[in-house]
């Protein structure tokens, strides 16, 4: 018998079967703006990069072949399964490489010679793959950036006491504001602070042998380096949920991720992070100190647009 999988409950177990699908349109989230004075709208459906779009709704007509006292029943055990429930995988036989996401209602049992049961699914626009991506990341050793000169605060391919004097004026910045405070940020901990600018002192005037140019720091006593990796990933064009989580670790249960540099939050051993992230983005993982290793994973589903 035909049916649907909601979450790990498929509707044979019933003794219920399918009998019509109609899957209701994903209407685009259009946004005109009418200027007084001028012909038409100006369209901003595209202002904040990309299209998107209202939920679509999914309406499943199910046959129940029980009578009497079994078919009340069963209806009420249907309805005790699903009925006002949020699932993050229902999923149609005739489509069974997709699922949607979404919340179910269980509609009025309309008893007869055939007795039916409409359902109606509230569900995200788009469908997901079933075949989950999966990206590892290994965090050994530290990682830096390739495209910074650490130290060269204003960029100019030196570094010099005019540097310092720039950072001074950095101090308490997130390196996402700008890119001076990316490469200010020598202990990559996501914020210019009086530790980084300690470092620079100390660099500039001979009393450390910090590399900042190839990298390479043969003395790292005035920072505290965490083991990092980075990587980029492409999540598509529609959002979708990503979750972070660890496979194994060692020396430490803390770690740390980062969104293009941008902190999130650090995490304690075994806790996954989800968030839904479309496009391309810099994930960072980093271990506590230089001392910790891991091996984290990414996945996520593809989406299926429509």
């Amino acid at each position: 018998m035909k049916g649907v999988t909601f979450g790990n409950i498929h509707t044979s177990e019933f003794g219920i079967y399918l009998s019509s699908v109609t899957i209701g349109e994903a209407a685009v989230k259009s946004n005109y703006l009418d200027i007084p004075g001028t012909g038409g709208s100006l369209d901003l459906t595209d202002f904040f990069g990309s299209t998107v779009y209202e939920n679509r709704k999914i309406t499943l007509k199910f046959t129940f072949p029980q009578r009497n006292e079994e078919l009340l029943s069963v209806y009420s055990s249907f309805q005790q399964a699903v009925h006002g429930k949020h699932f993050d995988s229902i999923i149609l036989d005739d489509d069974s490489d997709y699922h949607y996401i979404g919340r179910v209602s269980v509609g009025t049992l309309k008893k007869g010679v055939i007795s039916t049961v409409t359902v109606e699914c509230e569900c995200e626009p788009y469908k997901y793959s079933n075949t989950e991506n999966l990206v590892e990341i290994i965090v050994s050793d530290v990682e830096f950036p390739t495209e910074w000169l650490y130290g060269d605060v204003t960029g100019n391919g030196i570094v010099n006491s005019t540097d310092l004097s720039e950072m001074k004026r950095l101090i308490g910045k997130r390196t996402y504001e700008s890119k001076s405070a990316l490469r200010a940020d020598f202990d990559f901990d996501g914020v210019v602070t009086e530790a980084d600018r300690n470092a620079l002192e100390v660099y500039i005037s001979g009393g450390s042998q910090l590399s900042f140019k190839d990298y390479v720091i043969s003395n790292s006593a005035l920072l505290e380096l965490k083991n990092c990796k980075r990587v980029t990933i492409d999540f598509g064009e529609a959002p979708v949920k990503v979750t972070f989580s660890v496979k194994e670790i060692s020396n430490t249960r803390l770690w740390e991720l980062r969104v293009d540099n941008i902190p999130e939050f650090t995490l304690w051993g075994y806790e996954e992070y989800s968030t839904y992230l479309s496009g391309t983005h810099e994930i960072m993982i980093a271990t506590a100190n230089t001392n910790t290793t891991g091996v984290f994973e990414v996945k996520w589903n593809s989406v299926g647009m429509f």
